[in-house]
């Protein structure tokens, strides 16, 4: 559903709230980026693991990104905004295995 404010209304949404977190994420072209980068998922996962653990990280595989997430997200926090979704797989990649 184009033009129609989503995301003006995310990152107001993300702008208002995201000092109340230590670890958050905004990423805001996940459709863009899923047609247009070979690496599609992993690019994501490494988008959303370096933004929580704040530094550069880098992954081979989904499921090498989802245990990162399981093992060091443990106990923590996190407002992650998600823009732009627009496949179950996006958002399947972003949170399997996670409590």
């Amino acid at each position: 559903m184009g033009g129609s404010n989503k995301t003006t209304i995310a990152k107001a949404i993300h702008n208002k709230l995201h000092r109340l977190f230590e670890n958050k994420s905004f990423i805001e072209i996940i459709r863009k980026d899923c047609q247009t980068n070979r690496r599609g998922l992993v690019h994501l996962l490494e988008k959303l693991l370096s933004d929580i653990l704040k530094v550069k990280v880098e992954i081979q595989s989904v499921r090498i990104g989802q245990g990162m997430i399981d093992n060091k997200f443990i106990g923590k926090r996190a407002l992650i905004v998600l823009n732009d979704v627009n496949e179950f797989d996006q958002l399947e990649a972003l949170s399997e295995n996670t409590q």
